[in-house]
């Protein structure tokens, strides 16, 4: 999963990310994102409802 600490720092996808397995966390900062994800986790999801979630919250 990839995401920023900068205040304006949004991580968009780039070519080729999704399927090499990189999450974007878009707008959400990295402790948050990385909650989001711990939970998410709980349950078997595969990558493309894991990004839904991130893009979403």
């Amino acid at each position: 999963m990839l995401a920023s600490r900068v205040p304006q720092g949004r991580i968009l996808s780039a070519a080729g990310s999704a399927e090499d397995g990189i999450l974007t966390a878009g707008d959400l900062p990295p402790h948050r994102a990385r909650v989001l994800m711990m939970l998410a986790l709980l349950e078997e999801r595969p990558a493309s409802e894991l990004q839904r979630l991130l893009d979403t919250h």
